[in-house]
């Protein structure tokens, strides 16, 4: 019993959990709300993982920002960075389309029913039509339309 109970806290003891850093870039600049709400959720996520998985944030204003506008899709694409935020208008270039998700369908809209479009109608599955042959995962965060996360 005591050769047993020996061998289980070795192998729980001895057990590496390995750590990931992710990157994540943000439109807003450093002294904008937004950025602090992104600042607040790295934290969160770290406390939540116990620092199995810590983000490093970059403001859209960083001296170092790893992309900006029209870049953060294809840094997300390349892996430079692990997540976005910011505008989906931006990756037009990337396909027309994101134009579409930003500006409809829910035109004047309020919060409540531009996120209902997302999260129970077809928006979030019209996002990910576009994203996904890149291997890239799209949420709306924020007010959606305006700011999106990858």
């Amino acid at each position: 019993m005591i050769v047993k109970i020996l061998l289980m806290s070795t192998l729980i003891f001895s057990t590496k959990t390995l750590a990931v850093e992710w990157i994540l870039q943000s439109q807003a600049p450093a002294k904008n709300p937004d950025y602090n709400a992104v600042v607040k959720f790295a934290e969160d996520v770290k406390k939540m993982t116990n620092g199995r998985l810590t983000i490093k944030t970059y403001s859209g204003d960083a001296k170092d920002k790893k992309a900006k506008g029209g870049g953060l899709y294809s840094a997300v694409k390349n892996n430079r960075v692990q997540m976005v935020v910011g505008w989906p208008n931006w990756w037009h270039n990337v396909n027309s389309a994101w134009n579409a998700l930003q500006s409809g369908p829910y035109g004047h809209m309020n919060l409540d029913s531009s996120m209902m479009w997302f999260f129970v109608g077809k928006g979030t599955e019209f996002a990910n039509k576009l994203s996904e042959p890149d291997g890239i995962i799209w949420r709306p965060a924020w007010w959606a339309g305006m700011d999106s996360v990858f």
